[in-house]
């Protein structure tokens, strides 16, 4: 699986953290750096959905307050979503925790890119020899 893939690129950075990281797929499956800790927060599916709707809604990195996580989510090209959990939320540092997660997920976006299969790595790819036909005008 392609999130598999990524999650063993990424995971390592995150073993010894508290910061929590996982890599979902478009079903729904997911591979965490903490998966108790992941299923507890997450004990309801749907808000997992919903953050992730948010993301394929526009709003990156869609956040959210679950318990004492601040929960920062964005999309890994086509194929899913990298989710943060930074525990010990405290509301005064929101903006901080904001500008962190938007950080860590830009960089976890960029190594994902790098272990797609070429044919996973760009929504916007194109055969230039099909190109070469069509006339401009």
């Amino acid at each position: 699986m392609i999130i598999d893939r990524i999650a063993r690129t990424v995971m390592e950075n995150f073993e010894e953290s508290e910061i929590i990281l996982a890599i979902v797929d478009r079903d729904g499956c997911y591979v965490s750096s903490k998966m108790d800790a992941f299923e507890e927060v997450f004990a309801d599916p749907q808000m997992l959905d919903e953050i992730c709707r948010k993301i394929d809604d526009g709003c990156e990195p869609a956040t959210a307050i679950m318990g004492n996580y601040m929960v920062a989510g964005s999309s890994i090209n086509d194929v899913g979503y990298s989710i943060l959990l930074v525990p010990n939320y405290a509301p005064d540092k929101a903006a901080a925790y904001h500008d962190f997660a938007e950080i860590v997920l830009s960089q976890i976006a960029v190594i994902a890119e790098r272990t797609l299969p070429d044919s996973e790595t760009s929504r916007f790819s194109y055969n230039s020899e099909l190109l070469a036909g069509i006339p401009l005008n």
